[in-house]
């Protein structure tokens, strides 16, 4: 298998594991962002693909979504989602793995510290898509939008970036070259 098929059929495999990771979702009363485990499979597409092909797979997850297909939280899909509260966090992906593959590019030196630093940089960057696209949605200032749909799940999202940096870095020490 040449190195281009590789690289597809890991993007391909990390747009499934988003899937599977925003159905993995708990509810939170308060706000109308919920919680899932999306940001997880996103940040271990960024830290495991170049910033190529994590942008790709995570473009692809989006357009299935968009065509309907049940890949965002709670089995949902369609445009609908995209242009609703959850939109600009789902919308900021690409640019998550492109942030954390940058800063781990070389995969034989990155350590913990490092990944889990890019991960919460990416994270600033969603935090920012999707806090305005929530402004401009409920027609609030982005600071209201930020505290509403942001500031909750801080300490959700560290945690899946430190889950997601320790389990990439055990997928990299297991594998002999650049698979991925």
């Amino acid at each position: 298998m040449n190195f281009k098929t590789k690289q597809l059929l890991f993007s391909s495999v990390f747009c499934a594991l988003t899937a599977i990771c925003a159905q993995l979702v708990i509810p939170i009363p308060a706000g109308q962002v919920q919680i899932s485990m999306s940001l997880f499979g996103v940040f271990l597409c960024g830290a495991l693909l170049s910033p190529k092909y994590s942008s790709i797979s995570m473009l692809a997850y989006i357009l299935i979504g968009a065509c309907g297909l049940p890949v965002f939280g709670r089995l949902s899909g369609g445009l609908a989602i995209l242009s609703g509260p959850t939109g600009g966090y789902i919308l900021s992906y690409p640019f998550i793995t492109i942030i954390i593959s940058f800063f781990s590019r070389d995969k034989k030196s990155v350590g913990f510290l490092k990944l889990f630093l890019s991960m919460l940089a990416s994270l600033f960057v969603c935090y920012l898509f999707g806090s305005a696209h929530l402004a401009l949605l409920t027609k609030t200032t982005f600071i209201s939008a930020l505290l509403v749909g942001a500031l909750p799940f801080i300490i959700f999202d560290i945690i899946k970036a430190a889950m997601a940096a320790y389990i990439a870095l055990i997928i990299l020490k297991h594998t002999k070259s650049e698979l991925f």
